[in-house]
């Protein structure tokens, strides 16, 4: 079951695995169970694991990445900008899943005093109540 879903997913994904992890370049040469039960031990980070669940990056990937995000929040908080909320550093997670366009200075607005936050949120909720 897991190859053919795998061989109809993308079947050169699922051969350059097998030729990386296996050294197999033809996997039609092996009984259909045996070839089944390599699909099925695929690590995650292979091509047609990562086609199956959508992801772009292997999970290690993610991890350091969002690591590196946090440690740059982490120091850019300690310096002048931080503490004003200017030239936050560009997110590495979000470059990677494609979405760093996405990002608006409105998902990252700075407030300088609770009353400018209080506006600021009144303004928002009378917007979408005018809707």
């Amino acid at each position: 079951m897991a190859l053919s879903f795998m061989a109809a997913k993308d079947e050169d994904a699922m051969v350059c695995d097998f030729a990386q992890y296996y050294g197999i370049h033809d996997y039609r040469a092996f009984k259909p169970s045996y070839a089944a039960v390599l699909a099925a031990g695929l690590p995650e980070g292979a091509r047609i694991k990562k086609l199956i669940n959508n992801q772009r990056f292997d999970i290690q990937t993610m991890l350091l990445a969002h690591i590196v995000d946090y440690v740059a929040l982490d120091v850019w908080f300690q310096t002048k900008d931080g503490h004003k909320g200017r030239n936050r550093p560009k997110s590495i997670v979000a470059v990677l899943n494609g979405t760093a366009e996405e990002e608006t200075n409105e998902n990252q607005k700075v407030f300088a005093s609770a009353e400018d936050f209080e506006a600021e949120r009144r303004r928002i909720l009378k917007e979408i109540q005018d809707g």
